[in-house]
C-alpha cells in the first residue's frame, strides 16, 4: 500500500506542476495579443486592411516577427504538454 500512495502522491505532483505550466504558457500566450492569423494584404497598395465585426474595414497593424515566432514557441510547448 506505501508504493500505491507513493505513486499517487507523484502523480499529483506531477499533474500539480503540468497545470501550472499550461497557465503560464496560456498566460504568455494571450499577453501576446497575438491570434496566431495572418492581416491580409493589398497588392495594389500594401495596406493590411481587417473586419470588424462585418461592417468596416480598418488599418490592420503590422506584426512583430519576433511575436509571430513566440506564439509558435508557445502553441508548440502547449500541444506537447
Amino acid at each position: 500500500m506505501p508504493e500505491y500512495e507513493k505513486r499517487l502522491s507523484d502523480a499529483k505532483a506531477e499533474l500539480q506542476t503540468a497545470e501550472t505550466k499550461y497557465a503560464d504558457l496560456t498566460k504568455d500566450l494571450n499577453a501576446l495579443g497575438y491570434s496566431g492569423d495572418e492581416p491580409l494584404v493589398c497588392p495594389d497598395c500594401g495596406s493590411q486592411p481587417c473586419l470588424i465585426r462585418s461592417e468596416k474595414l480598418t488599418q490592420a497593424e503590422t506584426v512583430d516577427e519576433r511575436i509571430k515566432e513566440r506564439y509558435l514557441e508557445l502553441g508548440a510547448e502547449l500541444k506537447l504538454k
